[in-house]
């Protein structure tokens, strides 16, 4: 006979004096076997010791309470969701990164669409446009140089706008 709690009461003693159907019996148990899997094994961890590896797996409860999952322990749970403003900020970036993209020499276009569109290395673009590994590499350093310049440029110019528009 299985331990008598408040998930497994004893409803002969219960209900003393009145016949119970075993269909009632039945319905009753398997309602305090879901009220207990709703109140307990939702929320309990489990510990399980495996006897042929001795290893041990730790299988989580599978309901939390908001507060638990935002703890820093347990960052893992909590969406990693930018601000709206940082959001704004990032796709400006990328509006900017592609205006200068834009302004590229074809030579330079045909470059970075090598190497990161069809995501070729240094040494295939360079035996695909004739120049060496190292001449690849030149060439992107002054590409990276004129868009970063570019870039900041801009940049600068947006932030002085916005300082005016402010005062």
């Amino acid at each position: 006979m299985s331990r008598r709690d408040k998930y497994s009461p004893d409803y002969s003693k219960l209900y003393s004096g009145v016949h119970i159907a075993p269909e009632v019996m039945r319905v009753l148990t398997g309602s305090d076997r879901k009220m207990k899997y709703c109140e307990y094994d939702l929320k309990t961890e489990r510990v399980r010791k495996n006897a042929k590896t001795k290893a041990t797996m730790v299988y989580p409860a599978r309901e939390d309470s908001l507060d638990r999952l935002s703890e820093e322990n347990n960052r893992h749970y909590a969406l990693e969701v930018d601000s709206p403003e940082e959001l704004v900020a990032a796709q400006d970036e990328i509006i900017r990164l592609k205006q200068a993209l834009r302004k590229l020499e074809p030579d330079e276009w045909e470059l970075i669409n090598l190497l990161y569109y069809k995501e070729m290395s240094e040494a295939e673009a360079g035996k695909m446009l004739g120049l060496s590994q190292q001449g690849i590499s030149k060439r992107l350093k002054r590409i990276y140089r004129n868009l970063k310049k570019s870039l900041e440029i801009k940049k600068a110019v947006v932030n002085s706008l916005v300082w005016r528009q402010i005062r």
